[in-house]
């Protein structure tokens, strides 16, 4: 696992020593649970209620590289604080196949959070697209124009001071040298050697990586073409690589891409991160293997164990056995009569609960207002002759900046018409009453949803819940059903609970 830090603290009585100790628990946890930690971002003196946080949102913007795939955090709300915006980008981190973890704690502040959040990916296609057809409603006049709408410059372009794409020389020459390169037959790996040892450098200064280079690749602007939605929109940029060599590019690519993907479809181990051995606490990871048979056997096994045999001897158990298992407990729990109503109760209280999200939209109406005002300075001064590159900086920031507020308060507006009763979520809720062996995606909804954490023994298994109040599920199991060629996996029945550890 290759994880991120996030760090934050607010501007109220907090200082550099909380980012201090928020990383360094980070990264004990890390080690304890054999997590490379290959970066941090940070945010001082900002409050964790709102998202428009610098680095918070540099992180999910660097989701998309695949660079990582955890998000480590000292607490959830060090995430954030709101529950629509943790579930809002926690869902945006999962599309990219990245988790948030929490270093100090296995159940959010809020418990049925997480299950809120369940019920907002319900919603993920409704704001998609509403939030899509309002913002390319405001792009509509700019894409006429063949005007920059905003975001990152590709390599190889400038933005002029009528806000349209000009070709940089100096990094068009390097564009096309890659593309001449990858379709001679030279990899990526050697082409970032070549940049490299040229010392060439990305736009934003810093050794270009692998994913620059096949964004380089696969970006049709280089042939003057902008995908917008669905659409093409032709003649948008100034052309830097010829469209023929463009073409043979992604065939090379696509060629490439299925060779090496070849026999390694990922395979979902469904309690990833939740699952910890009781004999020695260490977290437990999906491991496969190959018989002699050829047959593929997918099992979990202890961290410690697999870093060392002789450090812990808790056996490793079937995958595919286990997570049915915890699911049919779950589902058992989670139905429970003295369980259901109030986890439903909980839900609708936080579903309708619009204060926080009302004082958020005043203050982003404030901040949009104050953002057009700057961007017409900015042109007033433009029209008048004054232009420099910081000028052009700062016009590229505010555009951003603008796009992102309005995108923010498009998203609240939607969520301010949202609620739900407690027989519509009943209803949600029902949808889990009933899983099939083979129903893979429902079992992964169940366990995200409801599950927080699970300690495995030999012959005991705990579950930790979402949700508050009676939220745990302790029972006995057989150690040879875990462990031997035996199908069933069924707890014992007809026992005392023991008291969790």
């Amino acid at each position: 696992m290759k994880a991120v830090i996030y760090a934050r603290y607010s501007s109220d009585k907090q200082s550099e020593q909380s980012i201090d100790g928020q990383m360094r628990i980070c990264k004990d946890y890390a080690r304890q649970n054999g997590i490379e930690i290959i970066g941090d971002y940070i945010d001082r003196a900002v409050s964790g209620r709102f998202d428009n946080r610098p680095n918070f949102q540099l992180l999910i913007r660097d989701s998309k590289r695949s660079l990582f795939d955890t998000v480590l955090v000292y607490k959830f709300d060090r995430f954030a604080r709101s529950k629509y915006d943790s579930a809002v980008y926690k869902r945006q981190l999962k599309k990219n196949g990245v988790k948030v973890v929490s270093a100090s704690e296995y159940i959010p502040d809020a418990p049925e959070g997480i299950i809120l959040e369940s019920m907002l990916e319900g919603y993920a296609e409704y704001f998609s697209a509403e939030l899509s057809q309002k913002v390319k409603r405001g792009q509509v006049e700019t894409l006429a124009k063949k005007g920059y709408l905003g975001g990152g410059v590709p390599y190889g372009y400038d933005i002029s001071s009528d806000n349209k794409f000009v070709i940089n020389e100096e990094q068009a020459h390097v564009v096309r040298e890659i593309f001449t390169k990858y379709t001679s037959g030279v990899t990526t790996t050697k082409i970032l050697k070549w940049l490299k040892d040229s010392n060439i450098k990305r736009a934003q200064g810093g050794d270009f990586g692998n994913s620059g280079v096949m964004s380089i690749l696969k970006n049709t602007k280089y042939i003057g073409t902008l995908k917008f939605g669905d659409k093409m929109i032709e003649d948008y940029t100034p052309v830097i690589v010829e469209k023929e060599i463009f073409e043979k590019a992604q065939v090379v690519r696509t060629r490439n891409a299925k060779s090496g993907a070849r026999g390694k479809a990922p395979i979902p181990y469904l309690l990833s991160g939740k699952l910890f051995c009781g004999k020695c606490h260490t977290s437990m990871h999906g491991e496969s293997g190959t018989s002699r048979s050829g047959d593929i056997h997918l099992y979990y096994k202890c961290h410690k164990r697999k870093k060392n045999s002789s450090a812990c001897d808790k056996a490793t158990v079937r995958k595919y056995e286990l997570e049915q298992m915890v699911v049919d407990l779950t589902i058992e729990h989670i139905f429970d009569e003295k369980i259901l109503p109030t986890t439903v109760a909980n839900l609708v209280s936080i579903m309708n609960k619009n204060e926080e999200r009302d004082i958020e939209l005043a203050m982003l109406e404030k901040q949009a207002a104050k953002t057009e005002r700057e961007l017409s300075n900015i042109m007033k001064a433009i029209k008048m002759g004054i232009f420099s590159q910081s000028t052009q900086s700062e016009l590229i920031s505010l555009e951003d900046l603008k796009m992102d507020i309005a995108e923010r308060i498009d998203t609240l507006n939607l969520q301010l018409k949202i609620s739900m009763t407690e027989p519509e979520i009943f209803d949600w809720i029902n949808q889990f009453n009933h899983c099939d062996d083979s129903d893979e995606i429902k079992k992964e909804r169940i366990i995200d949803s409801f599950v927080s954490k699970v300690i495995l023994y030999d012959n005991r298994i705990i579950i930790a819940y979402n949700h508050a109040g009676d939220n745990i599920t302790d029972v006995v199991i057989n150690e040879l059903e875990l462990c031997s060629n035996s199908q069933s996996m069924a707890p014992s029945r007809g026992i005392e609970p023991l008291i969790p550890a």
